[in-house]
């Protein structure tokens, strides 16, 4: 579910005494213009198992802020952050995107809140929820191809440097220069 929160002034406690009618259902990649504005998401979670860590993950790199919030087990609010407009040292976890971890409480439901801002593009990625084995399997994904990619550029530079200075081709010469800007 979702509330856009125009004023961008609501806090996670006023969210949370928010009539449920104002709460949508979020449909997918449903895209949000927010500008000046935060979007609000909340769901119900349960975590069965003591054994099991969950996250929740929001893939999108250039995301401005993104802030979740939930009752802990003595009430008071629980918050991480994260996005391009923090230092990495204020993110709850470091990475190339927005992670959280979900409550380890077992057995009862918790409620969540996330709180996105995203002011230079629409905001239309839907937050995942992943098992710590998920997570992990993802960002080693991520990162084989990140890998992948650069290596290729690489390769790619050291042919065009190579045939600029074997061919005595100034075009070779720029071309490896592009690719090491762009």
């Amino acid at each position: 579910e979702f509330l856009v929160d125009s004023g961008n002034q609501l806090t996670a406690g006023q969210i949370e005494l928010q009539d449920a009618s104002l709460f949508k259902p979020l449909n997918g990649r449903q895209p949000f213009i927010l500008g000046g504005s935060s979007l609000w998401m909340r769901f119900d979670a349960s975590i069965a198992s003591p054994a099991a860590r969950w996250r929740l993950a929001i893939p999108m790199p250039t995301l401005d802020e993104a802030t979740m919030y939930y009752r802990g087990p003595s009430g008071q609010w629980v918050v991480q952050r994260a996005g391009d407009h923090l230092p990495r040292s204020v993110w709850s976890q470091r990475g190339r995107y927005p992670v959280f971890d979900l409550a380890a409480d077992t057995g009862q439901a918790v409620r969540y809140y996330i709180q996105v801002r995203q002011l230079r593009m629409p905001y239309s990625v839907p937050p995942q929820i992943l098992s710590d084995a998920e997570y992990i399997e993802s960002r080693q994904n991520e990162q084989m191809l990140l890998g992948i990619y650069f290596g290729f550029v690489a390769v790619m530079v050291a042919l065009a440097a190579f045939n600029a200075a074997s061919c005595r081709d100034a075009a070779f010469a720029l071309l490896a220069l592009q690719m090491l800007l762009f």
